[in-house]
């Protein structure tokens, strides 16, 4: 391997040597127009020679252009361009340095860096002319080499003047107006020494840019406040210069002299989502006059002067990448407007905008390299500096890292100087501030719009394309001053530390605070951001509210708003509140206020001061009036009335409402309180108010205040309280009755709390009782009016007074004498007739009026305890105990008067029998009877009739509960009389039992059944058993064993719902024949007792572990026995008469599973005839799982092998038959370990050896039988050789295939042994027909083949073929065939080595066709051809020799023999055959087709450029959707070879293809973000890259909808930037695309809908086309490249190459309707489309 230092050797020694040196060769042209005229921005001509004339210290520059109108067009347009500066003339180095291209500027001062900046003069001149002072020169080509040539000026014709004489390529369009004003200003903005600029039009001076400048004046800073050196100290700022600047412009007309002409406008017929609009032929329209524009702009231009200081490795960087030295000291400018300037300028306002980029306020300014780039500053002024920029000066250089360092270093000064005018600005609106003394709103508003825009003109936003530089901008505006930005506040402009955020809720009590105002947050919201994600601006806190608060007292209003500021803030749950905090702002809140309440009510006129720390409480106006006078730590109203009473509470610590207590303890102390009536009147009346809203421990303290003061107005003067009488109390004249001017003012109920009596004594009413002469109902009605104040006591005095009479039974009337029949009232009643019927003491009262329980002496009896219904009690125990005629007058009144009793009546809890039932004379409570007479079945009471109607009252149901019923049922179950009925009834109530009463139900023994069914009479021969022993009468298919049943379809109902079944399931019928199998094997037989076990085993999962258990040990199991006349004999090894197979007869019998053997080897079974299971998988799972055996695993086999293993050709043959086929052994892993494969199987094949032995004898043993048998192949295992296969020479694939299926499987079946040795067996051939996958290994065998051949020195072909061992058939005879058929010197050795392999894999292929078939191919790869060749046999079109050897006939007995000619000349000849047959006319168009055809795709793959349209090589040469792959693959068949061609199945052909189209819609139908047409398809992956390129799905995400034309959509690649989109998809090639290609092809050819195609555009990628579930997408990229240019319209050949190109994509596209994949039934659709359609597309291209 050669080393570095050899390579480095090579080239000292190349060096060294003096062979000839070449120059290398520029291509002048290529190198000017690829790279140094390619510039994007827009007036690039322009921008650089106005950057050449201000190097060149011009004034003055004019721009004259020569507008002609176009011969052909009549458009005009620009033919030449003079441009003029009258700056300093060329001198001799300039005129040298003009002639080397990337020799730039050598002054350091000077903006240019590579020298290539005039040579974009020919990006629109071929030959530019330069004439300056003496000298003139021009350019010119010699080929692709650029020359120059110098002359001089006569005397007569110098000037000043230096001009550029440019005569154009092509004439250019005319320039916007406006847009060459605005670029013409903005480019004067940083000139030093350019002033003026005039343009002149055919001699007419049209635009005039006039520049003044003020006098540099120096800008004065504090320096030691400010990091004069940037970050990494490259450049120091040493000073500031700043100048005034006014720009005026006048606009004189339009550029464009023909604009007064009639021009056409514009129909827009497509529109974009970057603005994009394309436009066809419109109505004509007079333009309106061009109005001339005058316009004044004031500006600001700031320089700084930077020293630098590089370092060394800087230096030597920048001299070798900008080939010139680092200025010393380098400047850097800012153009910017204050407030007052850019408000005075008028062009601020003018529509034209000409003036917008120059003036970037309030947008992001650029950055200046000379002229503007596209690099934004990150904020709203314009940067000027020494910057590097890229080749084609539009943006920055960060890549280079030198170059990068320098920039990054000079942005930092630059962006050191914006702070320096931000603060400049800042103090001058400070002095104004500071001199202003009554700052009124005007002063205000003009201060703060100053400070808004010198905010926002300095606002940091994200820069553009590189965020580096706004990165930067915001970095050092905030790090290099050393002191905190400053900001105007309401306190003037101070530092934005000590401003605060406005806060609306503070603003009415902030006075001292400096607090930004709110017109600065809302206009500057970019700053205010970016302060605020750095914290340098704060919201107000709570110190400085404390600060506010210990600086002043607050009036009244400041207070309110301070505390509803604090309510706000103590609710807020962002800030943790401690208890400090509350503390603070309490003591330090004072406040001031004088007690005003008039002095009658109770006021003194006192000053209060005092703090928010001292209040306590604030007032309730409902409780006491705000106009009293109140103590000192209680709030004014006039602040208390502001707030709710929970905010007070909650948010001032222990503030309370005012108790009533407090304030009457304070207003009582008033000196007024002793002796002024009304005052104690007032005061009495607010207290009566409020006394009903306090708690009871605010009552006890008032009437300890009240009760021991003389407070009460009476008769006789002010009483104590419990002196005093209510003016009710009558009685007695000499009693001190209140005495009160308003007596409504002060409430009863108060004075009676106070202790104001209201009646006299009742023991003195008792005392005089006897003397006054009163009856009992007298009394009663005086008591009433009094009753409300009687104590009590008192009440209890009269409930047990005896003083109310009743009535006697003969006459209902009251003897007032008779002692005895005075009563206490709770032992009466009201008078009632019921009650009297009932025989109950009744209250005697006045027949004449009805004593109502709803009068006052009714309520005032009530409460005494008189009653008015019969206790329930005592009504029971009557109803119970009366006589049987007076029974129903007590129900009829307990019914009568039940919504009296409801509540109390519950009857469930009645212990009194007292319900009459029907047919008895017992007494029932309501829980023993109930109301429906069909109970009457199960025994049950029955309410008597009269009462039914009433049952629900009473309590009576009309069924039992499902309790009882069970109860009933269980205890007592019926006779198989009875059942049906009781059954019957039980049904009806069964959909009430619960789950665990059903299952009571089911285990209990409730059904009757005969004990001898031949005895038909119940009695004595009854018994009962449980629902799950029952089956409904029906088939009755086990009758001797299971209890059938059926007591009518009502009754079975319930019975069905307990659980008797239809039949027994397979549980208990399992459980009956394993207790007597032959009982059931005698009655089914053989087959019906095989379908019990069936039955069994299917549904063994649900069975009971112990039912399992009990099955391994029972004999129930079914099983064969051979015959012993039919068994083989001992000698026998292998049964070849099928005869005796199929006449063989076996016994069957029964036993347990550990006898029976499971069958998986039938050779075991004839030996061995054991009690074999019955050869059913279900059924050999059951008895596996009950102990059965396998007979494979239960019989010991051991091999005996005779002789010596020796390693034979025939051992060497299978051992790498072996390893060849193991992948194919081994090729279903997963399946095979469902098998059972082991985990070592691979390893164990790789390491198998192969020995031929002379004989082999297997012995068999089952339990005590023993047979010998000979074999052909066994398995050892030596500890010194392994593993080893022993085969005898005549072995068979089958034994081999035995013994290998033991070392691969667990258990290795009959059909693991025939699937082995079928692989080991079949040819690969063979095999890859069946589906194996055999590619690999017929791979590495013609690897192998190929890799014997060239180490060969043989000759002949035939003798290197019988020499080589790695064959894969045996050599075939059709060699000697083709040697005597075909001359030698006929065949290249290719074509001869590429037949004798393929003749290897197919020996009995025809040797003629065979040669045929791969003369007609493109390839020899031999894996294709291959391929190929398989699936034509797949089809049946395989010609093969006639006589094969036997070999080869059992190989190929699954081919088909029909065989066809498969050249291409054939497939030609049968093609113009029919052709002939069909139409001579429609031939001859065939032909002219398919000539223009592969002509036109031809010319448009080999004459197209390179650079066109980005389209690859690759693309080029490739047909769209691999139909270059179809011409190759002509001869492939469809997937399903037709036999014959019908008219019915060319109709349905045709049909299909026409249902295909017609399915094809919109991508508006179904979403563009659909899936993929066939989510089961195959991955492209498996197909040539071509075919996946050209027709790959174009994904949703990358496509955007951006407009249509005639129904068509067009789309647009994402990625595809918006500003060059309209360069890259243009009007004209749209329209051309879609109305002259996709048009006529979908309407015309295949009558598809508009709608149904799409056409989109990408820049790069080999898709032509893709369909996407049924919608059709074409690239305009494509059609634009291959097909378009300028006389595409007129010219036919053109046109007819693009309608068979996007004809064949079209087709291609149609099929994947058919098919998603590309394969062979897509390649049938897609050549059924071309044949149907070819006519139309003929007809069409004739009609063009």
């Amino acid at each position: 391997m050669t080393t570095k230092s050899s390579f480095l050797s090579f080239k000292d020694s190349l060096l060294a040597n003096e062979t000839i040196e070449e120059k290398v060769e520029v291509n002048q042209r290529h190198l000017i127009d690829k790279i140094l005229a390619r510039y994007s921005a827009e007036f690039t001509v322009f921008r650089e020679l106005l950057q050449n004339s201000n190097d060149a210290c011009a004034e003055d520059v004019e721009i004259l252009f020569t507008i002609e109108k176009d011969p052909e067009t009549n458009k005009p347009g620009i033919t030449s361009i003079e441009y003029k500066n009258n700056g300093k003339v060329f001198r001799e180095e300039d005129w040298n340095r003009l002639k080397k291209i990337a020799e730039g500027n050598p002054d350091e001062q000077k903006i240019g860096f590579f020298g290539v900046g005039f040579y974009s003069l020919f990006s629109i001149t071929e030959e530019p002319f330069v004439v300056s002072g003496k000298s003139y020169c021009g350019f010119f080509w010699k080929g692709d080499q650029l020359f120059i040539k110098k002359g001089t000026v006569p005397e007569d014709k110098q000037s000043q003047w230096t001009s550029f004489i440019l005569n154009l390529r092509n004439p250019l369009e005319i320039p916007d107006t406006n847009e060459f004003s605005r670029f013409l200003v903005t480019s004067l903005g940083f000139t030093s020494y350019l002033k003026r600029v005039k343009v002149i039009v055919n001699g007419e001076e049209k635009i005039f840019v006039d520049k003044k400048a003020s006098d540099p004046r120096p800008l004065e800073y504090p320096k030691e406040k400010y990091k004069n050196k940037t970050p990494n100290k490259m450049f120091e700022l040493e000073d500031i210069i700043t100048r005034s600047v006014q720009m005026d412009i006048e606009v004189k007309d339009n550029l464009n002299i023909f604009y007064k002409e009639s021009v056409q406008m514009p129909k827009k017929i497509f529109f974009g989502f970057a603005g994009i609009g394309f436009s066809l032929s419109g109505k004509n329209k007079q333009p309106e006059d061009f109005e001339a524009i005058k316009l004044t702009q004031f500006i600001k231009v700031t320089t700084g002067t930077f020293k630098a200081n590089l370092p060394v490795s800087v230096k030597r960087e920048m001299e070798r990448t900008t080939k010139k030295n680092p200025p010393v000291r380098t400047s850097i400018s800012i153009l910017s407007t204050n407030y007052d300037e850019y408000e005075s300028s008028t062009a601020i306002k003018d529509k034209s905008k000409i003036f917008e980029d120059l003036i970037s306020y309030p947008n992001q300014g650029k950055i200046f390299i000379g002229f503007p780039t596209q690099q934004t500053t990150g904020c709203c002024i314009h940067l000027l500096g020494h910057l590097i920029p890229t080749v084609e000066r539009e943006s920055i250089d960060f890549v280079d890292s030198t170059l990068a360092k320098w920039n990054q270093e000079l942005l930092c000064g630059g962006y050191l100087m914006s702070r320096i005018l931000f603060e400049e600005e800042m103090s001058q609106i400070a002095k104004i501030y500071s001199s202003i003394g009554d700052h009124d709103d005007e002063s205000t508003n003009w201060l703060l719009n100053r400070t808004i825009h010198n905010y926002k003109a300095f606002s940091y936003k994200q820069s553009t394309p590189s965020s580096i530089v706004g990165s930067i901008f915001l970095n050092i505006f905030f790090s290099r001053c050393k002191f905190p930005l400053s900001i105007l506040t309401t306190k003037g402009v101070v530092s934005i530390n000590d401003a605060r955020l406005p806060n609306k809720t503070m603003q009415a009590f902030i006075k001292e605070i400096p607090i930004i105002h709110e017109k600065i947050i809302d206009e500057c919201k970019d700053m205010v951001n970016t302060l605020k994600s750095q914290n340098l601006i704060m919201p107000i806190s709570i110190n400085d509210i404390y600060n506010e608060l210990n600086s002043r007292i607050f009036n009244h209003d400041e207070l309110i708003q301070l505390m509803k500021w604090w309510i706000d803030y103590s609710k807020s749950g962002e800030v943790y509140h401690s208890q400090d905090e509350l503390y603070n702002f309490k003591n330090l809140t004072r406040i001031n206020w004088k007690d005003d309440a008039l002095k009658e009510d109770g006021g003194d006129q006192r000053l209060i001061k005092s703090t928010l720390a001292h209040i306590k409480y604030f007032i309730n106006p409902k409780i006491v009036p705000p106009n009293m006078s109140f103590p000192d730590n209680v709030l004014p109203y006039a602040i208390s009335k502001e707030f709710w009473k929970s905010d007070l509470e909650t948010y001032f610590g222990n503030w309370a409402e005012l108790p009533l207590s407090d304030w009457v303890g304070y207003i009582i102390e008033k000196d007024l309180f002793n002796d002024d009536l009304d005052f104690i009147e007032k005061v009495l009346s607010i207290i009566s108010r409020g006394i009903n809203s306090i708690n009871y421990k605010e009552r006890i303290r008032i009437k300890q205040y009240l009760t021991k003061r003389e407070c009460i107005p009476t008769q006789h003067g002010l009483k104590l309280p419990e002196e005093a009488y209510f003016p009710i109390v009558n009685l007695f004249n000499d009693l001190p009755i209140i005495s009160l001017k308003n007596p409504k003012s002060v409430s009863n109920a108060f004075l009676k709390q106070l202790g104001v009596r209201e009646h006299v004594e009742l023991q003195m009413i008792f005392d005089r009782l006897n003397t006054l002469n009163w009856d009992h109902i007298q009394l009663i009605k005086y008591l009433t009016t009094v009753s409300e104040d009687l104590s009590p006591d008192e009440w209890n005095k009269l409930r047990n007074a005896a003083i109310f009479p009743s009535e006697t039974p003969e006459t209902s009337e009251t003897s007032e004498n008779n002692q005895a029949s005075r009563n206490c009232a709770s032992v009466l009643y009201f008078p009632n007739d019921a009650l009297r019927n009932l025989g109950v003491p009744i209250i005697s009262w006045n027949k004449n009026k009805k004593l109502s329980k709803y009068s006052e002496e009714g309520k005032f009896l009530s409460r005494l305890g008189l009653q008015e219904y019969i206790p329930l009690d005592v009504l029971l125990v009557l109803t119970s105990t009366c006589e049987v005629n007076k029974r129903l007058l007590h129900l009829d009144y307990f019914v009568n008067n039940f919504k009296y009793y409801e509540n109390q009546y519950d009857p469930y809890s009645v212990g009194i029998p007292f319900l009459p039932c029907l047919d008895t004379e017992e007494l029932a409570l309501p829980s023993e009877c109930y109301s429906d007479p069909s109970c009457k079945i199960m025994g049950y009471k029955i309410l008597t009739t009269h009462l039914k109607e009433h049952s629900e009252k009473l309590g009576v149901k009309a069924f039992p509960s499902s309790r009882e019923i069970i109860n009933k049922l269980i205890n007592n179950p019926p006779s198989i009389e009875s059942a049906p009925k009781v059954f019957s009834f039980i049904a009806q109530r069964q959909s009430e039992f619960t789950t665990t009463q059903w299952n009571r139900i089911k285990q209990s023994r409730i059904i009757p059944v005969l004990i001898d069914k031949e005895k038909k009479d119940g009695t004595d021969n009854t018994k009962w058993i449980e629902p799950c022993n029952v089956y409904f009468k029906g088939t009755n298919q086990y009758e001797e064993i299971f209890e059938y049943v059926d007591f009518g379809p009502n009754a079975n109902i319930f019975l069905q719902a307990c659980g008797v079944k239809d039949e027994p399931n397979i549980s208990e019928l399992t459980q009956q024949i394993i207790k007597q199998p032959s009982f059931f094997l005698e009655n089914h037989g053989y087959d019906g007792y095989l379908s019990l076990l069936r039955r069994i085993a299917t549904n063994i999962n649900v069975l009971s572990k112990s039912l399992l258990n009990e099955m391994k040990n029972s004999p129930f199991l079914l099983c064969n026995i051979i015959n012993n006349e039919d068994t083989i004999d001992d000698d026998k090894t292998k049964i070849e008469d099928d005869i005796l197979l199929e006449s063989r007869s076996y016994n069957y019998k029964l036993e347990k599973a550990s006898n029976i053997y499971l069958i998986d080897d039938t050779i075991l079974q004839q030996i061995f005839n054991p009690l074999s299971a019955p050869m059913e998988t279900l059924i050999e799972d059951m008895y596996s799982y009950f102990g059965s055996q396998w007979l494979s695993k239960a019989v010991e086999e051991y091999w005996i092998p005779k002789g010596t293993p020796t390693e034979t050709a025939k051992s060497k043959e299978l051992q790498e038959l072996i390893k060849e086929r193991a992948p194919l052994l081994l090729y279903d892993v997963q399946s095979m370990k469902e098998k059972g494969l082991l985990s070592n199987s691979q390893s164990t094949l790789k390491k198998l050896k192969v020995y031929e032995i002379y004989d082999i004898e297997l012995k068999r043993k089952l339990k005590s039988q023993e047979v010998t048998q000979k074999t052909s192949a066994c398995i050892i295992n030596s500890k010194r050789s392994g593993l080893m296969l022993l085969i005898i020479r005549n072995y068979d694939y089958f034994d081999v295939a035995r013994v290998l299926g033991q070392i691969l499987f667990k258990k290795c079946g009959l059909n693991d042994s025939l699937l082995l040795s079928t692989l080991l067996s079949t040819s690969l051939i063979n095999l890859k027909q069946k589906g194996f996958p055999v590619d690999r290994i017929i791979s590495e065998k013609i690897k192998k083949h190929n890799a014997n051949q060239s180490k060969t020195t043989s000759n002949s072909a035939s003798n290197s073929y019988r020499g080589s061992t790695e064959n894969i058939t045996e050599p075939s005879q059709n060699m000697n065939k083709l040697q005597s058929s075909e001359p030698s010197n006929n065949i290249d050795s290719k074509t001869q080595n590429c037949f004798n392999q393929l003749n290897q894999l197919f020996p009995n292929i025809d040797t003629k066709f065979l040669l045929n078939f791969i003369k007609s191919q493109n390839t020899t790869d031999i894996q294709q051809l291959c391929n190929k060749l398989i699936d034509i046999d797949n089809n049946g079109e395989l010609k093969k020799t006639e006589s094969t050897s036997p070999e080869q006939q059992q190989t190929n007995t699954n081919q088909i023999e029909n065989n066809k000619s498969n050249s291409n000349e054939g497939l030609e000849n049968e093609n113009d055959k029919r052709m002939d047959s069909d139409n001579s006319l429609i031939k001859s168009k065939l032909n002219r087709f398919s000539k223009n055809f592969i002509k036109g795709w031809r010319s448009h793959h080999s004459s197209k450029s390179n650079s066109e349209n980005s389209l690859t090589e690759e693309s080029k040469i490739k047909m769209p959707g691999g139909f270059d792959q179809m011409i190759q693959d002509v001869n492939t068949p469809p997937p399903q070879p037709i036999k014959q061609i019908t008219p019915n199945y060319t109709k349905e052909l045709k049909q299909r293809l026409e249902n295909a189209i017609d399915h094809c819609h919109s991508s508006d139908e179904h979403d563009i973000n659909s899936t993929v047409r066939n989510p089961y398809a195959q991955s492209a992956e498996h197909y040539k890259p071509t075919l996946k390129d050209q027709c790959s799905i174009v994904e949703s995400n990358q496509l955007t909808l951006i407009g249509s034309l005639m129904d068509i959509n067009i789309y647009i690649d994402k990625s595809i930037p918006q500003d060059e989109i309209k360069n890259s998809v243009s009007q004209e090639v749209i329209q051309t695309f879609i109305v002259d290609v996709l048009l006529p092809l979908g309407n015309n050819v295949f009558n598809l809908k508009s709608k149904t195609m799409h056409v989109y555009y990408n820049n790069e990628g080999n898709t032509v086309a893709f369909n996407r579930r049924n919608s059709l997408f074409f690239n305009l990229r494509f059609f634009k490249g291959l097909h378009y240019d300028n006389q595409f319209k007129n010219n036919k050949e053109a046109r007819s190459e693009a309608l068979i190109y996007w004809f064949m994509t079209m087709c291609h596209e149609l099929a994947h309707n058919f098919e998603a994949d590309h394969n062979n039934t897509h390649e049938f659709f897609f050549s059924s489309f071309a044949e149907q359609y070819t006519i139309k597309l003929i007809n069409l291209i004739e009609h063009i």
